[in-house]
């Protein structure tokens, strides 16, 4: 296989992955999305071309789950991940993507392993805070910014609110909506949206409703219990993928 084929192999299954995740199944896996093309292209590559197919995936998961979310969780977490985008842009060439991935990637596993040893899918429900969903939410806008990886902090923050898997996705969709969206200016002024990037992700673009469309089929067949459970494997092996690449192994 050529590496013009794989590339397309890599990032027709990245688009897919992302977008049924977006959808509402496996929530979490989307992540992986990345990484993926990245083994066929350089990562700033990899993400310049995911982020307008984020985008134009986040319109049609906003529309499947429209008003459900948790109101105040999007706007705590929105106003947080305005600091994150900022502090991930800032720090771009700076920025140590492998520490970064290290780090995140030991918060995911550690907070399915506590889980694990409570014996439970969801973690006990904690009380809403505009604090604690705005450092969240900030967390995730950093991750996001370099490598679309935002999944992890938004999942484990939104696990402990008590939220059903219904209005658990639709709040990831609108928070993801915001995150993306303001991502775009930063991008385009780091001068990664070449014509080669925005060539590609509008090849790509149709696989954008259809894996969307996919996912919630998917979850609107699934329990609460198979639900979460998918959410803590999918976490799980965002973390584990997390720790792989950044101690570079």
């Amino acid at each position: 296989m050529s590496p013009e084929t794989l590339f397309w192999v890599a990032a027709a299954g990245a688009a897919v992955v992302v977008g049924v995740s977006k959808g509402g199944f496996a929530p979490g896996a989307g992540f992986l999305a990345t990484p993926m093309l990245a083994l066929t292209s350089d990562p700033a590559t990899a993400a310049a071309v995911m982020l307008p197919l984020l985008c134009l995936m986040d319109l049609f998961a906003v529309r499947s789950f429209w008003r459900l979310w948790d109101a105040r969780q999007v706007k705590s977490m929105a106003l947080g991940s305005l600091a994150g985008v900022g502090a991930g842009w800032a720090a771009f060439h700076r920025l140590d993507a492998d520490s970064l991935r290290l780090m995140l990637g030991a918060l995911a596993l550690g907070f399915v392993v506590w889980n694990l040893v409570k014996g439970r899918l969801k973690p006990r429900p904690a009380a809403f805070s505009a604090k604690r969903a705005g450092f969240w939410g900030a967390l995730a806008g950093f991750a996001s910014f370099s490598a679309h990886a935002g999944g992890p902090p938004a999942t484990i923050h939104l696990l402990s609110q008590n939220l059903d898997k219904t209005r658990f996705q639709a709040t990831m969709a609108a928070f993801f909506a915001f995150a993306n969206l303001i991502k775009l200016p930063p991008y385009a002024a780091l001068g990664l949206f070449r014509t080669d990037v925005l060539t590609m992700a509008l090849v790509l673009a149709p696989l954008a409703p259809l894996s969307v469309w996919a996912g919630a089929w998917a979850h609107r067949r699934l329990s609460d219990r198979w639900f979460f459970g998918l959410t803590q494997v999918c976490l799980l092996g965002a973390g584990l993928k997390l720790v792989w690449d950044g101690a570079g192994l």
